[in-house]
């Protein structure tokens, strides 16, 4: 019961290397097989991860060259490269509106600056217009000035839309004042 007991075998050299040999070659296949199918899914999840990389660095050089309308499609893999995917989408759906944005941005100051050109080749002769009719009005008086007054009435009236045009055109920040409400209302009719 407390003893201890030793058994040994005696086997002829040629049978253990048989046996080893029987062994080591099974052994070494299922290694190489385990080994080929670590490789077979280490080649499948990288390709897995590198392929929507490889394709959101193809997308962004295409929006390097300019070009606004692509989309990256989602992966479908869920995770962190559809996260990736979505968050790129997103982020190029705002750089296009931004780019939409300063391009009618542009339109309008390419079209204020028309306008200002505009109103500055009418203000030109109008000024010259309204000096004349000062010039020829001067000296009448009752019905012989009225075609003077109403004339120079709708000159300055076209002066006052050549003053609101280059307001326009020169982007000026408003300037809130408190007004009479009858004042504007007269001075409208006045200019019906």
């Amino acid at each position: 019961e407390g003893r201890k007991m030793r058994f040994s075998l005696l086997f002829p050299g040629e049978v253990i290397a048989a046996e080893q040999s029987r062994v080591i070659v099974p052994l070494l296949l299922a290694s190489a097989a385990g080994a080929a199918v670590l490789l077979l899914v280490g080649f499948l999840i990288a390709h897995r991860i590198s392929r929507p990389i490889a394709l959101l660095a193809r997308t962004t050089q295409e929006i390097a060259s300019g070009k606004m309308d692509v989309v990256v499609p989602a992966s479908g893999s869920g995770g962190e490269i559809t996260r990736l995917t979505e968050s790129f989408n997103t982020m190029l759906r705002g750089l296009k509106k931004y780019q939409e944005d300063l391009l009618r941005a542009q339109q309008f100051a390419d079209m204020g600056h028309l306008a200002a050109g505009i109103a500055h080749e009418i203000r030109n002769p109008l000024t010259s217009m309204n000096m004349t009719l000062q010039m020829m009005a001067r000296g009448k008086t009752g019905a012989e000035r009225e075609p003077y007054d109403l004339l120079l009435a709708e000159v300055e009236r076209i002066d006052l839309a050549v003053s609101e045009l280059f307001s326009a055109a020169h982007s000026t920040t408003l300037r809130l004042e408190t007004k009479s409400l009858r004042s504007i209302v007269d001075a409208l009719l006045a200019l019906l």
